[in-house]
């Protein structure tokens, strides 16, 4: 009868550990990030080396992003003379119909007046079209040197015994001790690569 009651006792705890495990692992997934950032710092401690890397830091002073950064800025210069040519026709056209307001009639007036508002809605439309497309060609160069940022970041992990490497994003990462912080050697080997 012993036996009997020692076996479900067993049954109790282990469901009881599942349960407590099952209880961790779920507040874990909800507890805050700042324990995550704990448990990533007490890894760097006892097992390996943990890095954050400033992205956008990286973005704004590699050469890799300079150059991605000049070659966006090339372009929106280019679309800029170009908008600047369809603004100036535009109010070249305007001055017209108002010169010419007191010598058409009514109908041919009309027709210009039309006309001329046609070619506004034309205009803001490519305006908008070419700053949509400004956009995208501007994140197409960023996602560019993040894969160029994540190679490089993972090859210097590998070479140099890091356990982690993490994006310093405020929205994931609330604090982190600037010890951890790698991104100027992240920068320098993006730089070496990119000659």
């Amino acid at each position: 009868m012993g036996k009997a009651r020692a076996l479900p006792k067993v049954v109790i705890k282990w469901t009881f550990g599942k349960f407590v495990v099952s209880v961790f692992l779920v507040s874990i997934g909800v507890c805050n990030l700042v324990e995550s950032v704990d448990v990533v710092q007490a890894a760097d401690q006892s097992t390996g080396i943990v890095g954050v890397i400033d992205i956008q830091r990286v973005i704004d002073r590699s050469q890799l992003g300079q150059e991605a950064k000049q070659k966006v800025e090339a372009i929106a210069k280019k679309e800029q003379v170009k908008l600047q040519q369809l603004k100036e026709e535009y109010a070249r056209t305007q001055a017209e119909v108002e010169k010419q307001e007191g010598v058409l009639s009514g109908k041919a007036l009309e027709e210009k007046v039309l006309s001329l508002r046609k070619r506004e809605r034309e205009i803001a439309r490519t305006i908008t079209d070419r700053r949509d497309e400004l956009i995208r060609q501007n994140r197409a160069e960023v996602a560019q040197v993040v894969r160029q940022v994540d190679k490089v970041a993972k090859t210097f992990g590998k070479q140099n015994g890091y356990v982690v490497v993490l994006e310093a994003d405020p929205a994931v990462i609330l604090h982190y001790s600037k010890r951890l912080d790698i991104t100027e050697k992240i920068i320098q080997a993006l730089d070496a690569d990119s000659l």
